[in-house]
This record gives C-alpha cells, sequence and structure tokens, in this order.
C-alpha cells in the first residue's frame, strides 16, 4: 500500500499542468503501462514513439483508468491533464503516492560516468561511522534498512525506486544514498525526489552514444542539481573538465574537490603499493593521513567526493576518515584476489577504454614486473572505441590475452580485429576465446612481481544474489586456479 493512502491531487502534484474534462481528480494508483492498469490508476502516457498515445490512453480506460496524464491532448472520455514530461510526471506522483519519503531523510544523490557505485559506499562507511543509519539504491543492489535486494540496474524505475525511499523512511532510516545512472537523468526517474546534496563524480565519453554529443551529456548529467532542496548543495570535481563547465553554471551551494587544482578538499597521495595507498587528506586548514586498501587516484577522487558531503553534513576529519578506511574493497571494482600467491591480481568490470586506461596506469605504477591483462573486446561500442582499447592494451600491458566467451558470435571476428587493429604489433595480443581458460593461463604464466589484471567482462558488471555466481565469473576463476592448483601450476588451465 502506498504511504499516502488518502490518494493525492493530481493537480497538486502537477501544478504546471493544464487540465482538461474537469479541474483535478484524486488518485491512490498510477500507472504507465496501459496493458497493466487497473481500475482506479491514473495512467501516464509515455511518448516513446513506438505505440499510438491515443490507443494507449484507450486501452488504459477500457482496463479502469480514471484519469490520463498526457503530453498532447487526446480524445479521450476521461480527464487528462497536459503537461510538458510525461516521464517526469510519472516520477512525480509515485513520490507523491508514496508520501514524498526523501523529504523526510537526509538524501543524496550521486552521478557520473565512473565512481558512483565506490562513492555511495565510501559515503556509508561514513556515515555509518558516525552512528548514522543509511539506505542505498544502486547498482550493488538495494538496501532499506533492514533488508537488502538485488537490483537489475543502477536506478530502479520510478515505482520501485519510490517504494524503496518509502520502506527506508518507514525503517527509520536517517540518510538515502540513490546512485543516478544516465538512463535515469534522461528518463526523469528522480523528480518528485528531494536531494539535500547531489554529487558528480565525473563526465566521460562513455555513455556519449546515448546522449548523441558530449554537450547532451552534461545537460543530462547536470539534471541532477534540479532535484536539490532548497538550501541544498552540490559537490563536483573540479579535476575533471567537463564537471568544470557544469559547475560554471550552477546557482546553488557547491563544494569541489581535486588532487591537481585548488579546491575546498584536496588530496595527496603519499604511497601506492598493490595493496593499499595512504593519502594526505586537507579540508581547509585541517589534514589526515588516510589508508585504504583500494588504490588509483579515481578511487581517491571518490574518497574526496564522499569526505565533501560527509563535511558539509557536519561530520569531523576523523570520522571521515574511518568511515573511508572500514570500506576495504568493492567487488569487481579493482578488486584485489588474495589466496597467498606472489603476484598481484585484480578484477575489475569496467568494459570502456577510458576505464580501462586508468586502471592499467595505476597497476603499472605499483607493478614490479610484468602486467598480463585479460579482456573482452567492447562489444556495444563502435570499431573506433575498440581500436583504441587495443591501443590502450599495447600501451599499458606487456602481454594480453583477448577472450570472446561472453560476446555475439556474429560480432565475434569484427570485435577481435577491431581490437587488434589498434595493435602497431597485433601478434603481442594473443586469442582465447573461452575465458575460464584464459584466465588460468595468465595466472599460470604470472610470476613474483607480475601483475593480472581480468578486465572488461559483462558478467561482472553488477552484484546480484549470491546465487547468481555468473556475476562473480572471473573471481570465482581465479579463487579456484589459486587455492586448487597455485605454486605446482599442475596445469595451465581448467578443463571446461
Amino acid at each position: 500500500m502506498p504511504a499516502n493512502s488518502n490518494g493525492v491531487s493530481i493537480r497538486q502534484v502537477l501544478p504546471e499542468s493544464t487540465p482538461v474534462r474537469g479541474t483535478d481528480v484524486r488518485v491512490s494508483s498510477c500507472c504507465n503501462n496501459a496493458d497493466q492498469c487497473e481500475p482506479g490508476d491514473v495512467f501516464v502516457v509515455s511518448e516513446d514513439g513506438e505505440f499510438d498515445s491515443f490507443a494507449k490512453a484507450e486501452m488504459a480506460i477500457a482496463k479502469g483508468a480514471i484519469a490520463v496524464v498526457t503530453e498532447s491532448i487526446l480524445p479521450v472520455r476521461v480527464p487528462q491533464f497536459l503537461v510538458n514530461d510525461g516521464n517526469a510526471a510519472f516520477s512525480s506522483i509515485c513520490h507523491a503516492l508514496a508520501g514524498n519519503p526523501s523529504n523526510e531523510m537526509c538524501t543524496v544523490g550521486i552521478t557520473g560516468s565512473y565512481g558512483k557505485t565506490t562513492t555511495q559506499m565510501l559515503l556509508a562507511g561514513v556515515l555509518e561511522s558516525a552512528g548514522h543509519t543509511v539506505g542505498a539504491i544502486g547498482s550493488l543492489g538495494c538496501c532499506d534498512g533492514a533488508n537488502a535486494a538485488a537490483s537489475d540496474r543502477s536506478t530502479p524505475q520510478a515505482p520501485e525506486l519510490s517504494d524503496w525511499l518509502r520502506r527506508m523512511h518507514g525503517n527509520r532510516v536517517s540518510h538515502a544514498l540513490i546512485e543516478a545512472s544516465s538512463e535515469s537523468l534522461m528518463g526523469r526517474r528522480l523528480n518528485g525526489v528531494g536531494l539535500n546534496a547531489a554529487v558528480l563524480t565525473n563526465i566521460r565519453r562513455e555513455h556519449i552514444d546515448l546522449h548523441g554529443s558530449l554537450d547532451n551529456l552534461r545537460n543530462t548529467k547536470a539534471r541532477i542539481f534540479e532535484s536539490l532542496k532548497p538550501g541544498g548543495f552540490a559537490v563536483v570535481n573540479a579535476d575533471d573538465a567537463g564537471c568544470k563547465r557544469v559547475l560554471a553554471e550552477l546557482s546553488c551551494p557547491t563544494m569541489t574537490y581535486s588532487m591537481k587544482h585548488d579546491a575546498e578538499v584536496t588530496a595527496t597521495v603519499l604511497e601506492r603499493h598493490p595493496s593499499e595507498q595512504t593519502f594526505l587528506l586537507q579540508a581547509g586548514t585541517d589534514s589526515m593521513a588516510v589508508r585504504t586498501h583500494m588504490i588509483g587516484d579515481q578511487h581517491v577522487q571518490n574518497c574526496l567526493a564522499a569526505a565533501c558531503v560527509g563535511l558539509v553534513l557536519g561530520l569531523d576529519l576523523p570520522t571521515i576518515a574511518r568511515g573511508i578506511e572500514s570500506v576495504e574493497q568493492l567487488p569487481t571494482r579493482l578488486e584485489r584476489i588474495e589466496c597467498g600467491q606472489g603476484f598481484s591480481v585484480f578484477v575489475d568490470s569496467s568494459t570502456s577504454t577510458e576505464s580501462l586506461a586508468e586502471t592499467l596506469a595505476t597497476l603499472r605504477d605499483v607493478t614490479a614486473n610484468r602486467v598480463i591483462c585479460v579482456v573482452n573486446p567492447l562489444n556495444g561500442s563502435s570499431s573506433a572505441q575498440r581500436a583504441a582499447m587495443g591501443r590502450v592494451l599495447e600501451r599499458f600491458s606487456d602481454e594480453c590475452i583477448l577472450t570472446e566467451d561472453v560476446i555475439d558470435p556474429e560480432q565475434s571476428n569484427i570485435s577481435v580485429h577491431d581490437v587488434l587493429d589498434g595493435f602497431e604489433r597485433p601478434a603481442a595480443c594473443r586469442l582465447m576465446p573461452n575465458r575460464a581458460k584464459a584466465i588460468c593461463l595468465a595466472l599460470g604464466e604470472a610470476e613474483p612481481g607480475d601483475t593480472v589484471l581480468l578486465a572488461g567482462n559483462p558478467r561482472n558488471a553488477r552484484l546480484c544474489t549470491e546465487q547468481d555466481q555468473a556475476r562473480f565469473f572471473d573471481r570465482n576463476v581465479a579463487q579456484y586456479w589459486l587455492q586448487t592448483i597455485g605454486a605446482s601450476k599442475s596445469s595451465p588451465w581448467l578443463t571446461v
């Protein structure tokens, strides 16, 4: 049952809408799928261009819809309300029916091309170290303060998102953390959500195909700041060119962080090893050394983003540092696999060229001998992006094994050849379609002082349930080899 069991006034939820065939309707449920509409629903027409809006509205009315929210006037017999954006209206209605729970908690939204999940978990550690109760919605799943569940996307659709927030409020969660993906911001899923803080980690070209241009991508990411409550503040990465473009246009209170430029919160790396790094966290005249088992500049920047939010929420630097240090690793986010071997093994789920370059550069800095990379081609990307991936692999890795285990067979040859086109010496890259065998081959060849990176596997992209072990594919194969075969290296690969 929705928190607002008495229903809501459409005109109050959508004050800028234009009513047709009536002045107002009070509803207690809504739907944007005509086939799933139930008696008493307000039906929100989604202008997807695939189906006729009138036909969808007629179907919803036949199933019992008592009103329609639409972007254009339709010849229907029930009251309708004209809006500029149907997706935004649908989200606003969903959150209103849930009782606008985000207004009852301290709510933080996090967006960016990379680092959303890690920043969210670091901030959760910071807040929990201060004694707060935290709920989270993101690619690692959703938690309402009492129960957790897997999620098939970073940001759920509006009905599910609003329900998770409602449950958080019911469980007395004090702070709600929301990952805001590009897709969710395009679909206006955060409309109706009030944010005390909004974090922008970076803007890269990873999703440019989804948006059409870099300007569109920046504008979409900037939408998160439209959800700020009065007095809410923005946290922005001053090292990122795209973020600085957005920052220049913000009128809300802001806090910036940087490793390279002047900012309110900064960091300097003091030392970095394969298993940990230490950096000096500075905020004004205060500073503190922070040691974390997760390595790389990207991770330090995520720590800075979490620190900014903590500082504005009134936490002191020792509490923030303690919270950051409490997060030792995240599944498939440059996750270190340690089974007593004499070389380093990392699993990283990112499938973008930019992220792969940053990861390999980080590992190169902490590797005494060779960097060995096992990687899938970027099947959802263009030929040029795959060729760029080849250039990155040749530049930063000493040995590369290209796998084809989780790709469209019809595209396999094209994808592989595109990557090889980026190599000046294609023979330096080996092909092994079976990913498990490729992983075990790399581990079997690794010597003390080497680093093995298992990268770009879509199966590792999300954490699901413990039963869905395919999500931990690379980790499971690596751990099996290290624990079962290990130093004996009796077999170069598994029989699979």
